[in-house]
């Protein structure tokens, strides 16, 4: 399908080369938007992020960025036939050239990114028939080495960023933030289920430090049938954005 119903907004994802993902959901619900004002989407797609943050913040500014123009177009095209079309502004740059604009350096409260995650060429030589979305999901373009900096340069001094990356792609990722000025506030390790490994985080990032939070998700219960299987905790998290619920 090429769009993704949520309560407040719809989501056409027809051009973009990454469509709409759990990944992006779950960090558009789970992230600490509370008492922000200016909010900053960086690799935004379609717009996701930048919509379900809109709902939760009721008042605060918005901007996406997205370096691909077909995304970027999926995403102005969203924002604009949503509820929140003059709090929201798309720009079709890569953060790396909007770090440098005046708007920029230390102006959000709250940033929200769902990186890129190969860390090297291999896969995108393995996926040559589908480079578009493969770029979407490399870190060639932007390694956590380059995003962590940039980020903590955007940040208030009390701002957070949150991030949804994989399990595999903790220690890289913690060492980045470390070298990048920038300290763990909240960490929940996502799991498809109890027998199952996690395999994705979602963390939350400042430039103060701040004791941790911790917490674990379960995406499915195996006991519970209802609600074709999703945990309660699942289903709380996502139930003022999801339909099926």
């Amino acid at each position: 399908m090429s769009v993704f119903e949520c309560k407040q907004f719809l989501v056409s994802h027809a051009r973009a080369a990454m469509k709409v993902n759990t990944d992006a959901v779950l960090l558009g619900a789970w992230a600490d938007l509370s008492a922000t004002t200016k909010i900053l989407d960086i690799g935004a797609g379609t717009g996701i992020l930048a919509l379900m943050a809109a709902q939760r913040a009721a008042t605060a500014q918005v901007v996406a960025v997205e370096i691909d123009a077909e995304a970027a177009t999926d995403a102005t095209e969203n924002a604009a036939n949503s509820p929140f079309a003059d709090r929201i502004q798309v720009l079709n740059l890569s953060i790396q050239d909007f770090a440098k604009t005046e708007q920029a350096a230390g102006s959000f409260d709250a940033i929200l990114c769902n990186p890129p995650f190969f860390d090297d060429k291999k896969h995108l030589l393995a996926n040559a028939d589908d480079y578009a979305r493969q770029i979407a999901r490399a870190t060639v373009l932007l390694p956590f080495s380059e995003l962590l900096p940039l980020t903590k340069l955007l940040l208030t001094p009390t701002g957070k960023a949150s991030f949804v990356i994989p399990a595999t792609a903790e220690d890289d990722f913690v060492a980045a933030a470390i070298d990048a000025g920038l300290y763990l506030s909240a960490i929940c390790r996502v799991s498809p289920k109890q027998s199952k490994p996690e395999n994705r985080l979602m963390l939350t990032l400042s430039p103060k430090f701040l004791h941790p939070q911790r917490s674990r998700l379960l995406i499915y219960d195996e006991i519970e049938p209802a609600q074709r299987g999703y945990s309660a905790a699942y289903r709380d998290l996502l139930q003022p954005f999801l339909t099926i619920f």
